[in-house]
């Protein structure tokens, strides 16, 4: 039971379809399941017991023809305090599944996605030309009608191929090299740099709020610096980058790069096969993919209390759990997912750079 400082949150999300609440489909739902990641694009399985009760003893299927639940309806669905819930997920249904048999209650699913689900499905050949990643993003997100917030990306100013791909693949692409990433809330179009400011903070103790996790820190994929060898096609120039830092996001202690110099040595790696690009796209990237592998350095796999806090790009501080583990990480998947056994909890993946030292 919570103590008095914290306030219980309501057991059963509840869902509004094309902005109507809908208290009968809140008191059916079975499960739900709701995924997000980096990269954008969340998605969303709702789960309803499909049986009604009539006025005059009968009953009936819940999800018809002439029920509101169609392809295409704006699903919303919230979670937390029953005072104030928090919008978790704002989509589109784009399936619907129904399940029957002898022996159990029929079941009626609607699978729905993000708002990028038009940018995943619309693709296109086109040139942005001497424009900036925030400039690109910017008029993409007006292409589908969303509102961009964009944190920096103000560089590099240079000539974007859109070629068959998708607007969603496109973008990918695009901020990968930046070590940035998207994602849409309600209907805007959020990117930046990622470990940079967090979406959300929130604090998570084992036995209290944290109900399991799984640690790990692994050098395996640690360097202590990358190089990359390109070439620039404007001066006929080799290009040659280095990187020994990166956004290395929250948290405190020694990173992955100092424990394996204590181990191995320096260690540096070459960055793959990379096509022509100027000396600062190299520096860039080179700069991106190190701080994307020391962010890795410790991985957490856990489980806490439904909270609709928990989202991409959320700082949790963890406490509770072994001393080398308790840190601040940022959350790069969650899973939001009730049922009537165990009720509302949220699985999350997190990373952070650091390993505590104990006391």
């Amino acid at each position: 039971m919570a103590d008095g400082m914290n306030i219980v949150p309501s057991a059963r999300p509840t869902i509004r379809l094309d902005g109507q609440e809908l208290p009968l489909l809140s008191a059916n739902i079975t499960r739900f399941r709701l995924r997000e990641a980096q990269g954008g694009l969340s998605s969303c399985e709702l789960t309803l017991a499909d049986v009604l009760s009539f006025a005059g003893g009968g009953a009936g299927y819940g999800a018809t023809p002439g029920s509101p639940i169609r392809l295409g309806a704006q699903l919303a669905i919230f979670a937390g305090r029953t005072e104030a819930p928090q919008e978790i997920f704002a989509g589109q249904v784009t399936a619907l599944e129904a399940e029957a048999g002898t022996q159990t209650a029929p079941l009626f699913t609607l699978i729905a996605e993000d708002r990028l689900f038009a940018a995943r499905r619309k693709r296109r050949s086109r040139l942005f030309e001497q424009m900036s990643p925030a400039e690109v993003l910017r008029a993409v997100a007006g292409d589908h009608g969303l509102t961009p917030e964009i944190r920096g990306l103000d560089a590099p100013v240079t000539d974007w191929v859109q070629m068959n791909e998708s607007d969603l693949g496109f973008l990918r692409r695009i901020l990968a090299p930046l070590d940035a990433d998207l994602l849409v809330v309600g209907e805007r179009l959020q990117a930046g740099p990622v470990a940079d400011a967090p979406r959300a903070t929130v604090a998570l103790t084992l036995g209290r709020t944290l109900l399991r996790a799984r640690l790990t820190a692994d050098l395996a994929e640690q360097v202590t610096a990358l190089r990359l060898g390109s070439h620039d096609p404007a001066s006929g120039e080799a290009v040659s980058a280095e990187a020994s830092s990166g956004r290395m996001g929250p948290g405190a202690g020694r990173d992955g790069a100092a424990l394996l110099r204590d181990v191995a040595g320096e260690v540096r790696e070459h960055l793959g096969h990379h096509g022509p690009m100027t000396q600062q796209e190299a520096q860039t990237l080179a700069e991106a993919e190190y701080g994307r592998r020391a962010r890795r350095f410790v991985r957490v796999d856990a489980t806490a209390s439904g909270d609709p806090a928990i989202r991409v790009g959320t700082q949790v501080t963890i406490s509770g759990v072994n001393p080398f583990f308790e840190n601040d990480y940022t959350v790069v998947e969650a899973t939001h997912r009730f049922d009537q056994a165990t009720g509302y909890l949220t699985d999350f993946m997190a990373e952070g750079a650091y390993l505590g030292v104990p006391a």
